[in-house]
């Protein structure tokens, strides 16, 4: 089944005619969802008093922009490969979105074999796979970070109590929109399976309630500026990580 729909294809660019040219395909699967996180209350233990919403993207338009990301990486440090995007839907994706794999565990390795050998299908030596992983929330301010608990994936953090000082009006107000991408860029060998590279991004920004009127910290940013905060995250990190998982692949 996932080999099949695998083969179905949304869309396939290639970016090289060139026969001899070294071929990545790429896949990603963060963005199955959104996650919507309320901040809870500090309790002084580890426990996650944060409450999680999960709200489906059926568009699957951050994909897409992870895909493009991938892409410019790709073509940025390797001019002379071909990289074949995929894109498509199987319940085994979701399963494992919603699972947060492990790298070496064997539900991780038999997605990996059955993604590799599609990707084989398509001409790809290597598979460039983006996909959520569980991380610290950790939103970036200009001296720092805030945030509690763990997620997976991307999505927006709300946080209605904690003081921040806005630095596009220098005001503070209680509360801050952050926006998060935790995430994994794994490099698979086709048709094999085996991971060839791996690295976990843990990343995010915070916005000031103070830049929102009403100090409501949802409001700070457009839905579509939300958006472009994400496909940023996205873009720098996969641009930070990826040329040296390249070049570790030879």
């Amino acid at each position: 089944m996932l080999i099949r729909t695998l083969c179905s294809f949304v869309f396939t660019i290639t970016l090289s005619a060139a026969a001899t040219a070294q071929t990545f395909a790429a896949l990603s699967l963060v963005g199955y969802q959104m996650s919507i996180i309320q901040a809870g209350h500090s309790t002084g233990t580890a426990r996650d008093t944060n409450i999680h919403e999960a709200m489906p993207m059926p568009d699957r338009s951050l994909d897409l922009a992870a895909l493009r990301s991938v892409d410019e990486a790709v073509r940025k440090a390797r001019p002379d490969a071909k990289v074949v995007l995929l894109s498509g839907r199987d319940p085994a994706w979701a399963a494992a979105v919603e699972k947060d794999l492990d790298v070496g565990s064997a539900e991780f390795n038999a997605l990996a074999k059955g993604l590799a050998a599609a990707a084989e299908q398509s001409g790809a030596q290597r598979l460039i796979v983006v996909l959520p992983a569980r991380g610290d929330l950790r939103m970036a301010v200009r001296l720092g970070s805030y945030g509690r608990g763990r997620a997976s994936g991307i999505g927006i953090y709300l946080d209605r109590d904690t003081p921040l000082r806005s630095f596009d009006n220098r005001e503070v107000a209680d509360g801050f929109l952050g926006i998060f991408a935790n995430f994994r860029v794994t490099m698979i060998e086709a048709p094999s399976g085996r991971v060839i590279a791996d690295d976990t991004i843990t990343s995010g920004v915070a916005f000031s309630a103070a830049r929102s009127k009403g100090a409501d910290p949802m409001n700070v940013l457009t839905g579509e500026e939300k958006v472009k905060v994400i496909e940023g995250l996205l873009r720098s990190e996969i641009a930070r990580v990826l040329p040296p998982m390249l070049a570790k692949a030879g």
